[in-house]
């Protein structure tokens, strides 16, 4: 008969903490990590926003749901400057280089479209 144990813990124990990369050994090998981040939170806030207000069917893309927004007068205020920027933002996603100036610029309009996403969806505010 054999009696184990099992227990969680909240740091990493330290052989493992040796043998996997530090968050900025990440950061140096996949610089497009924070494009694909920002995506991700994007694409999260646009899937929330279109539950809140109700619209008929959620369509699975972020074009699509950008589309759907449009149509329905709801869309983000820059949305027209975020939609240049998320080809980069895809790109990344795909794991496919991005130039680094493509790729600064990109990851600051996706910032200040994600603010106003969540601002739109805090307050209301378009």
């Amino acid at each position: 008969m054999g009696v184990a144990e099992y227990g969680i813990c909240a740091a990493l124990p330290e052989p493992l903490q040796v043998e996997l990369p530090t968050v900025a050994e990440f950061a140096r090998e996949f610089p497009l990590t924070s494009l694909v981040k920002l995506r991700i939170e994007i694409e999260r806030e646009l899937r929330m926003l279109v539950e809140e207000t109700g619209l008929p069917e959620r369509p699975l893309s972020i074009g699509a749901t950008l589309a759907e927004l449009e149509r329905s007068g709801r869309a983000p205020r820059n949305v027209r400057k975020f939609q240049s920027a998320l080809a980069e933002l895809n790109r990344a996603a795909l794991g496919i280089d991005v130039d680094a100036n493509a790729a600064s610029q990109a990851a600051d309009v996706a910032a200040r479209f994600l603010a106003d996403l969540r601002a739109m969806r805090a307050g209301g505010v378009e």
